[in-house]
């Protein structure tokens, strides 16, 4: 019988805000199950990779080619007046001016999460487009309460076609807030020779991580959940011997 304590983890990922029946439809598909994922399953899908999003230079400052998080105020919107045409924000700080770009948005988003007059924290790579930043698309676009949240470093997915990045994020997000404490199964002296957090903190520094270093497989975050899986392997072998 399963401990009550885990009973949070093995809950269905249409639990959580924002997980519907096609979100449903393409976890299945991403987490290789007929059923329903739990939140165990979903939180155990790994980061393959990490975006750096700490670096805040000025807009005069900026480099081509480069991932920057720019603090800006939006000055006027450029609507696209054809369906081929991109839609231009034009922003700024007191360095100089930048170009937001937009293809096919849909109704006013673009107005709704960039209104004139309005600072925003704006994150995405940089290209120069006649001598002016441009960015493409960006990949974040933040108030003030939004940036104070951001970590600065992104964990990056893998995929599986209709299933965007955000929405991946959000729900691991929403899972990691049913995460709970359990109580620990490894033993003292292995917890103290190889330096392992307790689960709870593994999952959350891997999901969330705080250096760039956090989702390597020789850090002590991933290592640690390597070895709850091995230490699981070895023991359900135990009990079928037994």
């Amino acid at each position: 019988m399963r401990p009550a304590i885990l009973n949070p983890l093995f809950a269905p990922v249409t639990t959580l805000s924002g997980v519907g029946p096609k979100q449903d439809k393409l976890l299945r598909y991403l987490l290789s199950t007929s059923e329903t994922p739990r939140l165990v399953d979903l939180l155990l899908h790994l980061p393959a990779s990490v975006i750096d999003r700490r670096n805040r230079p000025k807009v005069r400052d900026v480099e081509a080619g480069t991932v920057v998080t720019l603090e800006v105020t939006v000055d006027r919107h450029r609507p696209s007046r054809n369906a081929r045409a991109p839609y231009l924000v034009y922003a700024s700080d007191e360095t100089g001016d930048v170009v937001l770009t937009f293809f096919r948005p849909k109704g006013d988003y673009i107005e709704k999460i960039l209104p004139v007059g309005a600072k925003r924290y704006v994150s995405g790579t940089v290209q120069m487009y006649d001598g002016v930043p441009q960015i493409v698309h960006p990949d974040r676009i933040l108030d003030e309460a939004g940036f104070a949240k951001l970590s600065g470093i992104d964990p990056v997915y893998p995929l599986t076609e209709g299933l965007a990045l955000g929405s991946l994020r959000r729900a691991i997000a929403a899972a990691l807030t049913k995460l709970p404490e359990l109580p620990e199964w490894i033993s003292p002296e292995v917890l103290r020779r190889c330096n392992f957090p307790s689960l709870k903190e593994a999952l959350t520094r891997v999901h969330v991580p705080q250096e760039l270093t956090d989702i390597l497989p020789e850090n002590p975050f991933w290592s640690r959940l390597a070895f709850d899986e091995l230490l699981a392997g070895q023991l359900a072998l135990a009990l079928v011997r037994a």
